[in-house]
């Protein structure tokens, strides 16, 4: 319910726009207004705004059910940390952290696994991982503490402090982590596909968010999201369009049957399917029980076998239409398939039809 009506039967824009409104209407005078109403003001909207993107997001998830909670970012703390050389103890998060190594040469250690980190890349530290961080020389270092799933309780969280390495009495704060849903492996250092967006685009939300006012956290969550769709775009297949629905390849079967008679690559249906051919084999055998391949001679033996029983095609001309490369590969497959040659096969039908029809 919002608003005393469920929400599916009012405007996802209206309430946008009230949470604009909000801020709007106070904006000119933020400078008088007190402390406490500027409060109400900004949880008034933020709510409204979380009301939306948790609507959303919740219907998304239940759709495709590929997260384990709605995703909506949430940023806890974020600065452009200047330095001259310096460490951190170990410890875990409760968050996730993201820095970007701007200048300077700096080590990561995370989950006892060491890196040194040139400048121009990202570190992206997920929940309970132990880590360590050595700042070399002077460094510049833009960061951002944040949450990537929903938790009524995240403004009661916190960014843990050095040498916290047991988070069991923090258990209701623990974020997921990316890295468990299936097929997100995000590296713990990176350099983007797309670098210099990807950067721009962290040092505005960086800056937006140190704005303070309610309409700059509003974008700077904004902004996260879409740091957050570049990591998945590179390092997942969450991409791919109904990426848990094999139904999706539904297609298929008539697209072969249509083009037997050319070469059909798992490369050029995963281009048609829009995935990469990895992940195209592996919802195919979702879909089909079986392999790319081993689907498409059937569909081949299938058309054979219909050409045999109700042609007089020779068996080559019977091998270019199902897309065999020669009467021998034809007759190794069908054989295989039906422990039948072809001839063996279309004159056992020609036999049962002549017994048929003196019946």
């Amino acid at each position: 319910m919002f608003g005393g009506l469920p929400l599916h039967r009012q405007s996802y824009l209206s309430i946008v726009v009230t949470a604009l409104s909000v801020l709007c209407t106070h904006s000119d005078h933020n400078a008088t207004i007190h402390r406490h109403k500027r409060s109400v003001v900004f949880n008034r909207a933020y709510s409204l705004y979380k009301t939306l993107i948790l609507h959303v997001t919740i219907r998304y998830e239940r759709q495709f059910g590929m997260f384990p909670a709605p995703v909506v970012p949430f940023i806890r703390m974020a600065d452009y940390a200047v330095r001259k050389p310096w460490r951190t103890g170990e410890r875990k998060l409760l968050d996730y952290l993201l820095i970007y190594f701007q200048a300077g040469s700096c080590t990561v250690t995370i989950d006892q696994n060491t890196y040194d980190v040139p400048a121009g890349s990202f570190c992206f530290i997920q929940p309970n991982e132990l880590h360590t961080l050595h700042g070399k020389s002077n460094t510049i270092t833009p960061f951002a503490h944040f949450d990537v799933f929903y938790n009524p309780l995240r403004e009661e969280s916190f960014v843990t402090h050095s040498l916290t390495t047991r988070l069991d009495s923090y258990a209701t704060f623990l974020q997921p982590r990316l890295n468990d849903v299936s097929g997100v492996c995000i590296p713990s250092v990176f350099i983007p596909t797309d670098a210099a967006s990807f950067r721009d685009l962290f040092l505005k939300m960086i800056g937006t968010w140190k704005q303070g006012t309610a309409i700059s956290m509003m974008q700077s969550q904004q902004y996260a999201l879409g740091l957050l769709a570049m990591l998945l775009q590179q390092y997942s297949p969450l991409a791919h369009p109904l990426i848990h629905h094999p139904e999706s390849l539904n297609w298929l079967t008539a697209y072969c049957s249509f083009h037997l008679n050319e070469p059909l690559t798992i490369a050029q249906l995963a281009t048609r399917a829009h995935m990469s051919p990895s992940y195209f084999s592996l919802v195919f055998r979702k879909r089909f029980g079986t392999s790319p391949h081993q689907y498409i001679l059937q569909l081949r033996v299938q058309r054979a076998q219909e050409l045999l029983e109700n042609t007089q095609h020779s068996l080559s001309e019977i091998a270019a239409e199902c897309g065999f490369a020669d009467v021998h590969h034809f007759s190794k497959a069908f054989t295989r398939r039906t422990n039948c040659t072809p001839r063996a096969f279309r004159a056992r039908h020609a036999a049962t039809q002549l017994n048929n029809s003196e019946h």
